[in-house]
């Protein structure tokens, strides 16, 4: 059975919607306070979050930086108005004797902001962005073309229309015998350490056992027609973890 998709948004303003001819999908031209495109997704425990991208050329992204606007007012209102912001940077650019450029040309490079006197350092770009990523937890996205600005807005639209649950892509499969089956992206709890020692358990059966007990005050209270209940554990594994774990 398949999701069914939220709307989606694009500003009707210059510069948003041009990127409507780039989407292929469906969309929907409305005025944004903040943002350039903007839906609703699925989050965790069956949540609907609000996802907001703020598209931005590099020329924009160095002008709000020394404006403030970006920071001061846009930033402001993105973080406020919905759950995950994206900004993505377009343009093609380099990095030249620790200057940015812009490609002005057939293979041809000038210093971002042009001839004046104020030009930029790839330091500060990514000093500024990294501020951003961390500290206010935007997520930043690099495109060269509006073209491709299009296809990556429409492939995270269909990602936000997927169940949290059905994203699998981090488990990757680990072939060491003593490591989890998949990738672990936080540190196990302690009845999961512990019980994965016991004769033929493993990482996944003490993942399932870890649902159940809380900690070890209950697994160590636990008989063994209790372990039986969780899945991947028959009479056998129960009795036998049961005496392991009373072992004296």
């Amino acid at each position: 059975m398949t999701n069914e998709n939220f709307p989606l948004f694009v500003d009707p303003r210059v510069g948003s919607r041009d990127l409507v001819k780039y989407l292929k999908v469906p969309s929907e031209l409305t005025t944004l306070r903040f943002g350039d495109v903007c839906f609703n997704g699925y989050g965790p425990d069956e949540q609907i979050w609000s996802i907001g991208i703020e598209r931005k050329n590099i020329r924009d992204l160095v002008s709000s930086m020394d404006t403030g606007r970006l920071s001061g007012h846009q930033l402001i209102g993105l973080l406020d108005f919905y759950h995950v912001v994206y900004i993505v940077v377009e343009g093609i650019w380099r990095v030249h004797e620790g200057l940015v450029e812009v490609l002005a040309g057939r293979n041809m490079w000038r210093p971002l902001g042009g001839n004046r006197a104020r030009q930029y350092s790839y330091a500060e770009i990514a000093n500024f962005l990294n501020t951003l990523a961390i500290i206010t937890n935007v997520r930043l996205w690099f495109t060269p073309t509006d073209a491709q600005t299009g296809d990556w807005i429409r492939h995270t639209y269909f990602w936000w229309q997927k169940k949290w649950e059905d994203h699998r892509a981090h488990l990757n499969f680990q072939k060491a015998p003593d490591m989890p089956k998949h990738m672990r992206l936080s540190k196990p709890t302690f009845v999961q350490r512990v019980i994965k020692e016991c004769y033929d358990v493993g990482w996944e059966r003490a993942d399932e056992i870890a649902k159940v007990f809380v900690n070890m005050e209950e697994v160590m209270a636990a008989k063994p027609e209790d372990f039986v209940k969780i899945p991947g554990i028959g009479k056998k594994l129960a009795a036998s973890i049961y005496e392991e774990l009373h072992r004296k």
